[in-house]
């Protein structure tokens, strides 16, 4: 049987993107792709497939003209049984809080597309549908806790790939690793690994700041930057006894080899901070307020 995946998608110019990322897996006849650009063009789509064909839905949550939005279908699959496993690609995850209980257990996996690259989305779509044609009927590998696919499904599909597409997965997924799993498999790939972690340090504003404040002799009580996981600055806002005014402390979190850190930062070092690290709703800060008395 031809598995199928369902893409639910109102911008229609997204489909030529969609027909050029899962290209090669169409070509291998891993599987082929569907497209609704409303809710209720997808239900009737699902309702014909009398063969069980679709295997998979990506699904956006925001359908412009749609009656029947993103949200809307995953639950109304769920109220009529119909077990359909969903991956949401969405630029508005808020929506998530309309699912119903039921249409969550369907739910694989919910992704910010703003925040991961559309190849992201590909890489669970292949091991979903690959993996899935080597499950029990009726059985999807999905792992209760984390609702990411389950480990027998990714240990399957490996083994059944030749030697050397296994290296190419093990190359394409390894961006995805934590760095210090990363740093471990070094010596095996060093080219790899080095432009995999150098790529990662561009992009993060925070951690190349840390990085120069470190060759001038600052945080050196904490590991180099560039093996730490990520960082996060937090802003603890806090009350002084004698004058009751409010004040605030800024501390540098981190974790390196799965344990976690957190450091004061100086007055005068904070005044160098990025912009965006010093706002209280600034990207990757965490801000804890101080009691107040009502």
């Amino acid at each position: 049987m031809a598995s199928k995946i369902l893409i639910v998608e109102d911008i229609t110019e997204y489909q030529d993107l969609y027909n050029d990322l899962f290209a090669d897996s169409i070509q291998k006849k891993w599987y082929s792709i569907k497209y609704a650009v409303t809710g209720e063009e997808a239900l009737e789509l699902i309702k014909k497939d009398r063969k069980q064909e679709i295997a998979l839905i990506v699904l956006d949550l925001r359908l412009e003209n749609a009656l029947i939005d993103g949200v809307a279908l995953a639950n109304v699959l769920a109220e009529n049984h119909i077990d359909k496993k969903i991956i949401i690609w969405t630029g508005f995850p808020q929506w998530k809080t309309g699912f119903t209980e039921e249409a969550e257990k369907n739910i694989i996996k919910l992704i910010k597309r703003t925040e991961y690259p559309h190849e992201f989305l590909k890489d669970l779509c292949d091991i979903f549908m690959i993996g899935n044609q080597f499950e029990v009927p009726g059985s999807q590998a999905i792992d209760k806790d984390s609702k990411l696919l389950g480990y027998p499904t990714i240990r399957k599909l490996v083994k059944t790939l030749p030697s050397e597409f296994r290296y190419q997965l093990i190359e394409e997924i390894l961006p995805f690793f934590p760095v210090y799993m990363l740093l471990d498999m070094e010596k095996t790939l060093p080219s790899k690994i080095r432009k995999i972690l150098e790529e990662a340090t561009e992009r993060d504003t925070l951690k190349q700041w840390i990085i120069k404040k470190q060759q001038a002799g600052f945080f050196s009580d904490i590991p180099p930057a560039a093996e730490v996981d990520d960082f996060m600055i937090e802003i603890v806002e806090k009350i002084k006894k004698k004058t009751g005014r409010y004040y605030e402390d800024f501390f540098l979190r981190g974790s390196h080899y799965g344990k976690r850190f957190s450091r004061y930062i100086a007055k005068d070092l904070v005044k160098e901070l990025p912009p965006e690290f010093r706002q209280r709703n600034g990207a990757k800060v965490i801000y804890k307020s101080a009691p107040r008395e009502i």
